[in-house]
């Protein structure tokens, strides 16, 4: 056994921790290699080749701590952004624009935003509105355009729940037993429904269905006992989808509001069992003894416990399996030449159900790595086929962490087994990739380590004062130091919530050091990724990370095209906003020298530019705006926006593939916490919603509201005096805007130099409906913002373009689109009428006749996303006694910034419930050193 030492550090500006490595060691085991001189060569090649790929890819990691991770309808998401360079962990500089977007549990995407970045930092908020986010499961999904360039696993991911705060909520105990009757599964379902209060809800009559997509596979009408509680039985068919099953119920009982619950159905038939095996190293060769990992999914996507026995070809058993944690572990076994092996399980009803292991090599190489969690290097070792042929002069061994190669040795192998070891000093923290490549660069054998220095940074997070009243005033000094204790200056971000509203899992959650160091480099979902981090059995948690990296991180020699090909990057980081374009002719050739003018209202804005030779143009520098409209027009050599067209390079949002995180309601087995969070959320809302001294009546469900689909009203989807929906659209057929408005709304006229009692005539179309001036809104967009009138809209859209129509009249709602309404209307005896806006809701969502505007485009943006500040009560000694302060989200901080002795301080009031607040800090200090800080303190009467 040798110990490999370095002989050259790449580079000087990188500290040791991450110094890169190159290792140029001939190991002579058995005959001494004549070709040194062209091994050095050769290992140089290839390392450059590596650090070249990936210093040109520049890859970012993104993490965002959330401040909560579970939310009730109406709240808000405050989130902070840490875009870090992949390699060393320091902020990134490539990206200056970042997207989030949240998709509900059918992918379809509810909210997407711009956010900028300042060096790789940024922070905002995003307002779950209850009709957008109804209650149900989300995803959220956080990226920069360059990320999008190295596929979807690199994509910052984050499953969250949004619950609904209603007094018209049931909750819904359920116990599902699944059997076998006559060889055929068959579903027992015990069911208690309450209402929030715990009362009962008995003898409702109440109807049940069974769904698989859009088929109905099951049916029946039930009353419910005096206790609430219903019993079903029914067959499950054999070919059913586990994920897209559902069972719905709803009571059906006469003149109340209808109650539809969707009850989770678990269902884990355990011969439906995934179980793969994956030998490490890749492969399994005849005469090598093999350590084989092994990974079971149930039918819901999560792990699940097995146990079994490997058996050769003859039905012998050869040794036992049984997994450690989440599914997974692994077991040894020598495999023979002309074998095969075979893994049986055992099942609840007693069968059992085999599994086939990989096929066997007759020769090659096998590799294995031995990480101990106390020990400062690696065990690598190598096995050679004995018969097999020496034809290859040398092979090549190389570490990546980050893809970035740490170490790399030119090696001459023995036949049999061969030892090398390497200090672990040589790499940051993180996974490292260990590969085995023959003489002609081609991978052999692959694995992957965890590399733990523990040199998280350090963070203490001191009270001052051991516990609180309601409404107190919270001190909190923060101590940010590295490992060897020296202070350290970063950026941080701080949530406190409430333990009586929000249930912290530090296991099950995803943090700043879990997510990049571990999610952000594996493929699939982690389950329960803070569990290898702060499980208290750390040598078990070791164990069982290094069988995650056996299963879930393992390749299969995915070996990137680093040394033969690259792949084209479409991708390119936006390092600001811009908007870019191409000018074209009619025969959509494109033009040099074209004058491009963009104009904007809110903000206001002129620029010009030339198209370049290819007929490219782009317009920088900006000003921030969060829902700004651009008017873009290209102009011929005379000055005409004739025969010259003009296309924009949009942005095109990535489509993902669907979560499969299985949705379970909040009030299926929901725990007293949630119970409590949800009473105290209707109190709040009664409380701030009335003055003090006044009651709140129960709230009144207004039903058959009409809602415009994507609709852009400032007011939210369905909030007008009048509208016009889909239906009214198809009925309309190929009529104009104009004439369903003239036909649906006696006394809408039009015409030039038309006066409402005005301050003054126009030589202007105008139009005038319900004694106010119409001002056209299509998809959010004010046309007079953009220097458009109505005129031209009216008799080009028709009924076929549109999904729906929104008048918006009554002062509540106009004040929405100008908030100048009031203020001109107050005291005012013989003013005109105020405005009336109509809101089209277009097929195209792009406001249709714009975009064909010869040489014109109407261009929305993303909306920006700029961050609000978050509420922060403050009691004085006249305390507001008569409202109560029942916050989950106690406090949310995203931008502290410790000074040059690590310190810095907040403040904040605590509530009125007495009971316990979780903090958790997180952040970096912007030079490869990430950590996070969690403490409890107490709040008491």
């Amino acid at each position: 056994m040798q110990k490999v030492n370095s002989y050259k550090d790449y580079n000087s500006r990188l500290s040791k921790k991450v110094g890169l490595l190159i290792i140029l060691s001939l190991l002579f085991f058995c005959r001494l290699s004549q070709a040194q001189n062209s091994s050095h060569t050769e290992l140089n090649k290839l390392v450059d080749s590596v650090k070249t790929f990936y210093e040109s890819r520049a890859i970012e990691k993104l993490y965002l701590q959330l401040n909560k991770p579970e939310y009730l309808s109406g709240d808000t998401i405050w989130f902070k952004a840490y875009l870090l360079d992949a390699i060393l962990l320091k902020n990134a500089q490539k990206s200056g624009l970042m997207y989030i977007e949240i998709a509900s549990d059918s992918n379809k995407v509810v909210s997407r935003i711009m956010v900028p970045l300042l060096n790789g930092i940024s922070w905002g908020n995003i307002a779950l509105n209850a009709k957008e986010f109804p209650e149900g499961s989300y995803t959220l999904r956080a990226y920069t355009n360059w990320m999008r360039n190295f596929g979807e696993e690199h994509v910052y991911l984050q499953h969250f729940r949004v619950s609904s705060a209603t007094n018209q909520n049931w909750l819904v105990n359920s116990n599902m037993e699944l059997t076998k009757v006559n060889g055929k599964d068959n579903i027992n379902l015990f069911m208690q429904f309450r209402d929030l209060k715990g009362t009962a809800m008995g003898l409702r009559n109440m109807q049940f269905r069974l769904t698989n997509g859009k088929r109905t596979l099951f049916k029946e009408e039930k009353e419910s006992s005096l206790y609430g509680e219903v019993e079903l039985s029914f067959e499950l068919p054999e070919k059913v989808d586990a994920e897209s099953i559902r069972l719905i119920a709803e009571n059906q009982r006469k003149n109340v509001i209808s109650t539809k619950l969707l009850i989770s159905l678990p269902i884990r038939r355990p011969e439906n069992t995934d179980l793969q095996f994956m030998p490490e190293g890749g492969h399994l060769v005849s005469g090598h003894l093999a350590n084989i990992a092994f990974k079971a999914i149930a039918e819901d996507g999560k792990g699940t416990a097995v146990s079994g026995l490997i058996l050769d070809q003859n039905q012998k058993e050869l040794t036992s399996f049984s997994s450690s944690y989440k599914g997974m572990g692994k077991f040894r076994l020598m495999p023979r030449q002309g074998e095969s092996y075979t893994a049986r399980i055992k099942l609840p009803d007693g069968n059992t159900k085999d599994y086939s292991l990989p096929l066997i090599k007759d020769s090659g190489t096998t590799l294995k790595v031995i990480n101990r969690r106390e020990s400062d290097s690696l065990e690598v070792q190598i096995l050679y086929s004995s018969d097999q042929q020496l034809s290859e002069d040398h092979f090549f061994i190389t570490a990546q962490t980050n893809g970035l190669p740490y170490y790399g040795a030119a090696v001459v192998l023995k036949q049999g087994l061969n030892h090398i070891i390497i200090d672990k000093n040589h790499f940051p923290s993180g996974i490292c990739r260990i590969s085995l490549l023959n003489g002609k660069r081609n991978p052999l054998n692959e694995r992957l380590v965890f590399i733990d220095h523990q040199e998280e940074l350090r963070i203490k997070l001191i009270s001052d004062k051991t516990s609180y009243k309601p409404r107190d005033s919270i001190s909190l000094a923060i101590l940010v130091q590295d490992k060897q204790g020296r202070p350290v200056q970063g950026s941080f971000s701080l949530s406190v919530t409430d333990d009586n509203h929000v249930k912290r899992d530090s296991i099950n959650e995803k943090n700043i050091l879990n997510t990049l160091l571990l999610d952000a480099d594996l493929n699939g979902n982690i389950e329960a990724p803070g569990y290898y981090f702060l499980s208290d059995q750390k040598d078990k948690a070791w164990a069982d990370l290094d069988n995650l990296l056996l299963t879930q991180g393992w390749t299969g020699f995915s070996w990137p095209e680093t040394l033969n090909q690259q792949k084209p990057l479409l991708f390119p980081a936006e390092s600001e906003f811009s908007i870019s374009g191409t000018v074209t002719n009619i025969f959509n050739k494109p033009v040099a020298n074209s004058e491009v003018l963009l104009l904007s209202k809110k903000p206001f804005l002129f620029m010009d530019t030339l198209s370049n030779k290819e007929g490219k143009f782009i317009f920088r520098d900006f000003p921030l705006a969060d829902t700004a409209v651009y008017m873009i027009q290209s102009r011929n050599k005379r000055g005409k926006s004739f025969n010259v067209g003009i296309e924009i390079d949009e942005f095109i949002p990535p489509v993902f593939t669907a979560s499969n995180e299985p949705y379970i309601p909040w009030y299926i087995n929901t725990d007293t916490l949630l119970i409590k969070s949800t009473r105290n959320t209707i109190h709040e809302q009664h409380r701030w919603d009335a003055p003090a001294g006044v009651n709140v009546l129960e709230e009144v469900v207004v039903t058959a509201k009409k809602f415009i689909k994507d609709s852009r009203n400032r007011n939210g989807p369905g909030n007008a005096d009048y509208i016009l929906d889909e239906q009214d659209m198809l009925k309309a057929k190929k009529k104009t805007l104009y004439e369903m408005l003239e036909e649906r709304f006696p006394g809408f006229r039009s015409g030039k130099g038309m006066s409402v009692k005005d301050f003054n005539s126009t030589d202007t179309m105008r139009y005038v409906l319900m004694q106010s001036y119409v001002n056209l809104v299509i998809d959010g967009v004010n046309i007079s913002s953009i220097g458009a009138t109505e005129e031209i809209y009216m008799d080009y859209l028709t009924a076929e373009d549109i999904t729906g129509i929104e008048i918006l009249k009554s002062p509540k709602y106009a004040w929405a689109y100008d908030p100048r309404i009031a203020s001109k209307m107050r005291g005012c005896m013989r003013c005109p009428p105020p405005p009336i806006f109509l809101e089209i809701t277009t097929r195209s969502g792009n406001g249709a006749f714009l975009k064909k505007t010869p040489g014109v485009y109407l261009y929305k943006p993303i909306p920006y996303s700029f961050p609000a500040e978050f509420y922060r009560p403050k009691y004085p000694v006249n305390k507001i006694e008569s409202i109560a302060d029942l916050r989950s989200a106690i406090h949310w901080e995203p931008n502290i910034i410790t000074d040059a002795e690590g310190k810095a301080t907040i403040s904040f009031y605590a509530a009125d419930l007495p009971g316990y607040y979780s903090i958790v800090l997180e952040g970096t200090d912007m030079n490869g050193g990430i950590g996070m800080g969690r403490k409890k303190i107490e709040v008491r009467k």
